[in-house]
């Protein structure tokens, strides 16, 4: 059957594809899935040893041989969960991306249709027309709006997973280190690293 490329037409097509990522959502807590993670909280008293972003991203502290034992696998744990929030973003963004560039690309072959059959216009004019069309504007814009979104979301992730692969190797170093002192008593050192100074004692 021939799409009706009528203006009603169209904005019935736009609203058809309006709200498919909450319908997915709602599809996924059927399931007892959730497609977003909550926001990590911080644990107890490593809140001196991570500094934060104007945008709220966690930064790993300056000098992690200096923080405590039990204090890196606490920022493991903190900055982990952060990893697989941030994941959880990424994953939702590429969905919106997705449905957003299917609908684009509907209502774009849509609107090129309405102006070559209704409004006979050549296939070149009727291209630029549908480009300039308010409704295809507002599209792409989002189309834009969430590939940027994106983008910027699979950086944070990258960024979060280097840290994670930082406090990583400086526990599995730890524990080498400290292997390495039980089998060798006369080894200088015990192992152990001083406690890197809060920020409030700085000075």
């Amino acid at each position: 059957m021939k799409f009706p490329a009528t203006p009603a037409a169209i904005d019935a097509l736009i609203k058809k594809y309006e709200g498919l990522v909450e319908e997915v959502d709602d599809s996924l807590l059927e399931l007892a899935v959730s497609s977003r993670l909550p926001m990590p909280g911080m644990p107890d008293d490593v809140e001196e040893l991570v500094e934060f972003t104007d945008a709220g991203m966690p930064l790993a502290p300056e000098d992690i041989t200096k923080v405590t034992d039990e204090d890196t696998g606490k920022l493991f744990s903190f900055f982990s969960g952060w990893t697989s929030y941030v994941q959880s973003e990424v994953a939702y963004a590429q969905v919106e991306k997705m449905m957003t560039k299917r609908t684009e690309r509907i209502v774009k072959a849509a609107l090129s249709e309405y102006y070559k059959d209704v409004e006979k216009l050549p296939a070149n004019q009727a291209a630029e027309k549908v480009l300039l069309d308010s409704r295809y504007l507002e599209i792409d814009m989002q189309t834009a709006r969430v590939e940027a979104r994106h983008v910027l979301l699979e950086a944070a992730y990258e960024q979060l997973r280097r840290v994670i692969n930082v406090v990583s190797r400086e526990q599995t170093r730890r524990k080498e280190e400290l292997e390495r002192v039980r089998h060798n008593p006369d080894r200088e050192g015990d192992g152990s690293r001083p406690r890197i100074r809060l920020r409030s004692e700085r000075g």
